[in-house]
């Protein structure tokens, strides 16, 4: 069960994954509880109160400074 689908009713965007992402989001920034509505999360590394607009602002500047690796994927299998 996710997080999203435990009142009666099923979010038609559910996921484990996001629920497992919401999780460690809770650890890592040491949270009461998983959702992240009223927060932003910058590439993981740091969380931003919602309506902080000038921190958020500078978050993504601050992230847009930081070294970034380029990937390319050529093919991918999936089972």
């Amino acid at each position: 069960m996710t997080y999203w689908n435990y009142l009666g009713w099923s979010g038609p965007f559910s996921s484990e994954a996001y629920t497992e992402r919401q999780s460690a989001y809770g650890l890592r920034f040491h949270l009461d509880g998983v959702c992240t509505h009223r927060r932003r999360v910058i590439n993981g590394e740091e969380q931003i109160a919602g309506r902080d607009s000038s921190g958020l602002l500078h978050a993504i500047q601050k992230e847009q400074q930081q070294p970034h690796v380029k990937i390319h994927i050529a093919s991918v299998s999936l089972s």
